[in-house]
């Protein structure tokens, strides 16, 4: 899928050039990033969206609003980024465009690891300022603009791309958010329930158990649980959050077949996980296209 950054002629403006995204939509690469286009052709609201990662946002046709920070496309012309910090819990409504009937943006979650190496090469932001906490919208100028789409285009690629090249070009993007005044707050690479969200995602359709789990971790499920209970997590909610997480991203970037996503987040009911989706974003999945 290409996305093009529009202008008034198909000539050599740095800003007309194209954003180009794999044929994929949705790429995930756990420890580093996750990539997604969604596209949807009805009004949306996700209350209470928590947002394991720190998310950047563009919105290219439609209108997306993270609480009262709000961002409109302009046939598919980018012109600000929405930052948000990692752990917000925000309503999301994403709003097709009258004109043309669909939604569509590109979503980039960069994971905690990434940060934590970006402020071990960068010291100097680590405690310079303060860092951003909740949501908020930059402009894309024209050199920030280009530092993004380098960016996207090496992680729209997946797994053609190595490791270490994908996090240089996530680290380049960190570095131009942070030179504009957008600091991130340093994660905490211990906590349990990050740890547990990252083996869940590494194959998120497995049975996962809190057992099973645990064994990954090197520790028993009774200190599992209780390292999660003094976080204020339950494994049960947060394996779910997760599972849900990667259903609303299935539904939004692929025609899949609700009995397909369900299996692929891990639940051998369809009916059972589309209750679930129903009572965790208040529609059924199959109305969230």
């Amino acid at each position: 899928m290409d996305i093009r950054i529009k202008g008034t002629q198909e000539s050599s403006a740095p800003e007309r050039r194209r954003l180009t995204p794999s044929k994929t939509s949705l790429v995930q690469r756990p420890g580093l990033y996750s990539f997604a286009l969604p596209s949807i052709h009805s009004k949306q609201v996700a209350r209470s969206f928590l947002f394991f990662d720190v998310t950047l946002m563009v919105v290219l046709r439609g209108r997306l609003q993270v609480d009262d920070v709000a961002s409109v496309g302009d046939a598919g012309f980018p012109k600000e980024l929405v930052c948000v910090a990692e752990g917000v819990c925000a309503d999301v409504l994403k709003e097709p465009a009258e004109t043309e009937g669909a939604f569509r943006s590109i979503f980039l979650a960069i994971s905690s690891d990434v940060l934590i190496d970006f402020f071990r090469m960068y010291p100097d932001f680590a405690g310079g300022g303060v860092p951003l906490r909740t949501c908020r919208k930059h402009p894309l100028d024209k050199a920030l603009l280009e530092t993004f789409r380098h960016c996207i285009r090496g992680l729209s690629q997946g797994n053609s791309s190595s490791e270490a090249e994908l996090r240089h070009r996530l680290m380049g993007l960190l570095l131009g958010l942070a030179t504009r005044g957008i600091v991130f707050q340093r994660p905490d690479g211990e906590r349990c329930a990050e740890r547990v969200r990252l083996v869940v995602q590494s194959d998120i359709a497995s049975r996962w158990t809190a057992k099973s789990v645990g064994e990954r971790l090197a520790m028993s499920e009774a200190t599992l649980r209780r390292k999660l209970a003094a976080e204020g997590l339950q494994f049960k909610s947060l394996l779910s959050e997760v599972r849900m997480h990667h259903a609303m991203a299935l539904v939004q970037t692929t025609q899949w077949s609700i009995q397909r996503i369900s299996e692929a987040c891990g639940y051998d009911s369809t009916a059972r996980f589309s209750a679930r989706f129903r009572s965790r974003f208040g529609r059924a999945p199959s109305t969230m296209r």
